[in-house]
């Protein structure tokens, strides 16, 4: 048996980071592929969804994000990996969808909590894509609609309320995605109708077309590793999509811990040169959600529950050369904004010098003056 590649967090971190966009901002022209890269921004909150681009894309004006998805419908919003709200590049999201068909979130728990037979969440992912054919439909029109179809009227108040796990069945089909708002209410048309083009793709294969990307981007991985990021239950699925990829694949060892890598990228990823001192990443940002898995290789010390929080928030970042350095938060006080660093680890002079820079383009996106404190 051949011995596993040995690797390094270091090298680790400088190829995330590298694939990630977060070594070097590319301009407003690649903002697509930065989306497509990612494989989507988690966009539960869609401020902090811009602020990953920030992150990521050289002076980006305010309401990129807003234009992309409503006026351009280059960019889709729905509900997809871990049940999240995500924004994906319009392009890739016939192949996201044909992934999502791999996930399972109707269960006899599921089913109890809601009071619905085995048969009613077909009926209702059914109604929800007759309903959007060809429309655009608030809440609550989309309640009253599937209900009329389907002819099931308790279904209209069961989808009017909670957090949308009655519309995500129809959403992992590919059959939902949100519309513009209309005033303040949110809406919903058919993916299909909604974005240019769309094309089916096989289940099977799309996974593994997945994968590869996935390693492509947050790489070296191991199959749980890839089941946590997607919101499986367990790995037995991801093994058959990881090895379709055949002599594509290769095992690497991280410092012990063995783990996938993309065969045509292990030289890039032992050569690539260090990576930036300072990074202001925001809650929620894909970095940190595809290193969640592993994250205590890449903090000082057992400090886990203070970047993955309660009711699956994710913290904004401090990173220092790719390992997790503190926190921090932000906020418009004023005409100002304050950057608060909470940091983890001492900070030299050259990282403040670099946290300050970052602070200041934080503050040119925002539109105001920035002040920066530490705890």
């Amino acid at each position: 048996m051949r011995t596993p590649l040995s690797l390094t967090w270091e090298h680790v971190c400088t190829w995330r980071l590298a694939q990630q966009h977060l070594t070097r901002r590319v301009t407003t022209e690649h903002l697509f592929e930065v989306v497509s890269d990612l494989i989507g921004l988690q966009a539960q909150v869609l401020s902090l969804a811009e602020l990953a681009l920030w992150a990521r894309v050289q002076d980006l004006p305010q309401a990129t994000l807003s234009d992309a998805l409503w006026e351009q419908r280059a960019l889709i919003k729905t509900w997809a990996m871990r049940g999240a709200l995500h924004v994906f590049n319009a392009a890739d999201f016939p192949l996201v969808a044909a992934t999502l068909r791999t996930r399972q979130p109707i269960t006899a728990a599921w089913l109890k909590y809601y009071q619905l037979t085995t048969e009613e969440p077909t009926i209702i992912i059914e109604g929800i894509r007759s309903a959007l054919d060809g429309r655009c439909l608030t809440r609550e029109q989309l309640a009253a609609e599937v209900a009329r179809i389907t002819g099931l009227s308790r279904l209209e108040e069961l989808l009017r309320s909670g957090w949308g796990e009655l519309l995500k069945p129809a959403a992992y089909q590919g059959y939902l995605c949100f519309g513009p708002n209309q005033d303040r209410q949110v809406t919903f048309v058919r993916p299909d109708q909604w974005i240019s083009a769309w094309q089916e793709h096989d289940t099977a294969e799309a996974l593994s077309m997945l994968v590869r990307r996935y390693l492509a981007t947050y790489g070296p991985a191991t199959y749980d590793d890839f089941a946590h990021w997607w919101g499986m239950r367990s790995a037995r699925n991801v093994r058959a999509a990881f090895q379709r990829l055949g002599a594509d694949v290769m095992e690497v060892s991280i410092e012990g811990r063995n783990a996938w890598a993309l065969t045509s990228m292990i030289e890039q990823i032992n050569t690539l040169p260090s990576p930036p001192a300072v990074l202001l990443l925001p809650g929620f940002d894909a970095y940190v959600i595809g290193a969640l898995p592993h994250i205590e290789y890449l903090l000082p010390g057992l400090l886990k529950a203070r970047i993955s929080r309660t009711s699956g928030w994710i913290s904004p970042v401090l990173l220092v050369a790719g390992h997790i350095a503190g926190v921090w938060r932000h906020e418009k006080r004023g005409q100002r904004v304050l950057v608060q660093i909470d940091p983890f680890v001492a900070l030299d002079a050259a990282s403040k010098g670099s946290i300050q820079e970052e602070a200041e383009r934080l503050g040119v996106f925002l539109g105001a003056p920035v002040e920066v404190t530490y705890l």
